[in-house]
């Protein structure tokens, strides 16, 4: 019977996993048409890859069973008769010296594993026949003390190998050695410990030795390692009479050694579950058994069993049942591990309709408000900075002045010690054209020449990066305070998500490779700094221009007595070469290169609003009527998948959903009262709804409507929606409040109908909340419950995602119920603003008159919230 239940929940457990990967597969697909739809927008993610990968992880977990006990307690005796087959060798002396692994195989094996979990070559041999114990004892099993102290020996894992129902669908079983042997057993079983967090654990103890203290060390051990309300406890060696006591210290793992008589088989197993409770090691959530597997193998292999004796084989049944369901609960608990792994896949994807929808209302006056501030915050950085760089045009030109100043006083000593040793190719190369036009022969010249391009080099390096530097301190200790809020301030402005993402469409829609964001942004942040750049690039052209090459030549020649073949001494001429430099020029072309960047950074950040402006207002029709489509058009096959997910998790949790007596029939639905149990406080007040797929246009938009219901904020005035079940493939079960009837129905006093009013504003209010509309609003769909509660059948919407004109048509909808309650007629379409409406005779309350006529012109002035207040004000007054 054990064996079938194991077989029955590893097919269920089958079912649900295909179920799962089902799922999962047709959400990855989803998301593939989401992308193409919504404009291929590669940020849709429904399932994530930690998410998918945990699905995949979880269903590759096996169902692990793991034996835990001290030495020769009987561990291997109940792991053959949980087989139901001699495969783990047995002894009358301590035998198990390695972890045994033993799993599912169609072909029986076994094979010896390195500490980090890789075949051993040459280990692996076929079991066959008889020979399986004996064969598998010369690996797993040795009396040899030598070999059981050996850390080498014992950390190998043995594993086999078996064709075995109780394993042929996930299961593993580990025996680990016996601790309080040696230290190095003991290190193996306390890693063995650490890895099997997840797995079912059995503790087996001796009946005759009773609970010993390294017993409680071990347990002690289990529980601090955590989770572990998958203890079992089995006491072993509990048979009742002398002679099956004997058998029974005869063989498996038990001593041969004489023992005094003990009491009854029960008073064993009482006697150690008395001392687990004592200490503290037993819990509810813990299962505990007496058992003699001397009884349960005399069974198994056809051996003489008393009628007295009947009760070893129920017990032992018992345990092999209870840990079948303990291992259902497992099992559905990795399913439902699986299912939420990607539970909120669903909700990303409706989050991705819904911003784009909110998107397409917002960008355009949005986008408009935010580039204005940009362009404020911009112009007015660059009229401050423009300015403040020119009222610094002084102070530029003193730092040129002094610059000039400073290089040439130091310059006219430290050119004394330029030593030209060798003359340049460049110098000869000159010197040689020179001579051919007949000018200056000689290698002192050409001496001459490089000492002067010397001290031109000198000059212009000193001179450029003392005014560099100078200017750059300027900018930054003296411009900088003062500029840098206003950088700021216009980063802010661009800092916006709703300017970023309108960005990021543009870029999507006309495929442009440039980023006008980053773009936009350098221009403005890099603004300041830029002009140093600039003023580097201005200050070395303009200082190169002065001192050309053909002008250090010129100078040269006319500097160089041919006669006495030498020319002037250094320090004149560092004098007369920087006489050359012309500081007003250096300051104007400082201010230029500064005027220059900054209007080329305008210029830039101009062009960049105006393309986004044109490009924005180019797609933006295109873009709100495909992505509206696109809404449209994927919304059920959304919900569907949301609904199957629901559907699996509320299996798992709550198991299988029990219906009652049929209340009530329609033509693609009925009403069944509601069983006690799926963890329901009062059935009684629930009701299960069952949707029939008989015609598919209905089906999508049940479905439909029950997504949104679903996912609507909580409302004592919405209709409670507990969960659903898939009964098969065209039922679909759900779980409802239980109404006693509806507001056509209802008779009620004018008290009484404004508090229906104010419970359906407030149940409309719930629904906007949550980001959607009903636009299904009549007294059909209005219930009242048993209490007198109000509740709008959330079931029956016509949703749509709210949006800024949407909201009108639940409020005129609320007009119509007013009228309708107070005896006027329901209007089938929707009136302007100007209409006049006839009042009718039941409604003598100007106030509440006035405000169904609001409401069924849906003005600006009228909102739910005012609508709520004004029906609470009423109701006091009643």
């Amino acid at each position: 019977m054990a064996s079938k239940l194991f077989s029955a929940v590893h097919r269920s457990h089958e079912k649900r996993e295909e179920k799962v990967r089902s799922l999962l597969e047709t959400t990855k697909g989803f998301e593939e048409d989401m992308r193409e739809l919504l404009a291929n927008d590669a940020t849709i993610k429904l399932v994530t890859e930690e998410e998918d990968q945990e699905v995949q992880n979880t269903f590759k977990q096996k169902t692990t069973i793991c034996v835990f006990g001290e030495r020769n307690c009987g561990k291997s005796s109940m792991l053959n008769e949980l087989l139901g087959t001699n495969i783990v060798p047995v002894s009358d002396r301590p035998c198990t010296c390695r972890v045994t692994r033993i799993k599912y195989s169609e072909q029986p094996y076994y094979c010896l594993l390195d500490k980090d979990g890789t075949e051993i070559p040459g280990s692996r041999k076929q079991l066959e026949g008889k020979s399986v114990v004996k064969e598998v004892k010369t690996v797993a099993a040795t009396n040899n003390n030598d070999e059981r102290d050996d850390e080498k020996h014992v950390s190998e894992t043995v594993e086999i190998g078996l064709d075995n129902p109780t394993l042929k669908h996930g299961v593993e079983i580990i025996d680990s050695p016996g601790r309080n042997e040696n230290n190095v057993l003991d290190e193996i079983v306390d890693k063995l410990v650490k890895e099997t967090k997840k797995a079912m654990l059995i503790y087996v103890i001796d009946g005759k030795n009773g609970l010993r203290p390294s017993d409680r060390d071990t347990i002690q051990l289990l529980k601090d390692a955590g989770g572990r309300d998958k203890l079992f406890y089995v006491c072993s060696k509990v048979d009742k009479d002398t002679k099956a006591e004997e058998m029974d210290t005869a063989s498996d793992d038990e001593s041969e050694d004489e023992r005094p008589h003990q009491d009854p088989g029960p008073s064993k197993a009482t006697t150690v579950l008395n001392d687990l409770k004592r200490h503290g090691l037993i819990e509810e959530s813990n299962k505990f058994y007496g058992l003699s597997f001397k009884k349960v193998k005399q069974a198994r292999t056809k051996k003489y069993i008393s009628e007295s004796d009947g009760s070893f084989l129920e017990d032992f049944e018992k345990f092999k049942t209870d840990l079948g369901h303990r291992l259902d609960v497992d099992l559905k608990m990795s399913s439902l591990r699986a299912v939420s792994a990607f539970l909120k896949c669903h909700a990303r994807g409706f989050l991705c309709f819904f911003q784009k929808q909110q998107e397409l209302e917002e960008r355009e006056e949005e986008l408009h408000r935010i580039l204005q501030s940009a362009r404020q915050s911009e112009k007015s950085l660059f009229n401050k900075l423009t300015t403040l760089v020119e009222e610094r045009r002084d102070e530029i030109q003193g730092i040129v002045t002094d610059s000039i100043e400073s290089v040439t006083e130091s310059l006219k000593w430290s050119a004394r010690d330029i030593k030209i040793e060798r003359v340049k190719a460049h110098d000869i190369y000159l010197a040689s054209n020179l001579s051919k036009r007949g000018l200056i022969q000689d290698d002192e010249f050409c001496r001459y020449h490089t000492l002067c391009r010397e001290i031109r080099n000198c000059i212009v390096n000193k001179v450029y990066y003392r005014v560099l530097t100078d200017v750059e301190s300027l900018l930054e200790d003296d411009v900088a305070p003062v500029m840098w809020p206003k950088i700021i301030n216009t980063i802010e402005a661009l800092d916006n998500p709703m300017l970023r993402r309108s960005i990021e469409t543009i870029y999507h829609f006309i495929g442009h490779q440039s980023d006008y964001r980053e773009g936009t942004r350098s221009s403005l942040t890099k603004l300041l700094f830029s002009l140093v750049a600039a003023v580097k690039m201005s200050l070395n052209k303009e200082l190169l221009k002065v001192y050309q090459a053909h002008m250090i030549m010129n100078f040269a020649v006319e500097s160089y007595d041919q006669q006495t073949g030498c020319g002037d001494a250094p320090e004149v001429i560092v004098e007369k070469l920087t006489s050359y430099m012309d500081g007003g020029n250096l300051t104007s072309c400082i201010l230029q290169a500064c005027n220059e960047r900054m209007q080329f950074n305008h210029t830039s950040f101009s062009q960049s609003m105006n393309q986004i402006e044109f490009l924005n207002r180019e797609v933006q029709i295109n873009v709100n009527e495909e992505v509206g489509a696109t809404i449209a058009m994927n919304i059920s096959k959304l919900a569907m998948l949301e609904i199957q997910n629901h559907a699996l998790k509320f299996e798992l949790r709550r198991g299988i959903l029990e219906m009652g007596n049929k209340l009530a029939e329609g033509q693609h639905s009925a009403i069944y009262e509601c069983k006690p149990g799926w963890r329901l406080k009062n059935p009684e007040l629930c009701a299960i709804r069952v949707i029939k797929r008989q015609n598919e246009a209905v089906w999508k938009k049940a479905v439909t409507a029950l997504y949104y219901a679903f996912n609507c904020k909580d409302s004592k005035h919405l209709l409670g929606i507990h969960g659903w079940m898939f009964t098969d493939d065209d039922d679909l079960s759900v779980v409802v409040d239980r109404a006693e009837t509806n507001l056509e129905k209802a008779v009620l006093s004018q008290k009484e109908k404004l508090g229906v009013a104010l419970g359906v504003a407030r149940g409309i209010n719930a629904i906007h909340s949550s980001g959607f509309i009903y636009n299904n609003l009549d007294a059909r769909n209005v219930l009242i419950t048993q209490d007198g509660t109000v509740k709008i059948n959330v079931c029956k919407g016509k949703y749509e995602i709210l949006h800024a004109q949407a909201s009108d048509i639940d409020i005129h909808q609320i007009g119509q119920l007013l009228l309708c309650l107070h005896g006027g007629e329901r209007s089938k379409r929707r009136h302007s603003s100007s209409t006049r409406w006839s009042r009718p005779p039941g409604c003598s309350n100007d106030k509440i008159w006035r405000l169904t006529e609001a409401c069924l012109s849906a003005n600006d002035n009228i909102s739910l919230h005012a609508i709520i207040r004004d029906l609470e004000a009423a109701l006091r007054q009643c």
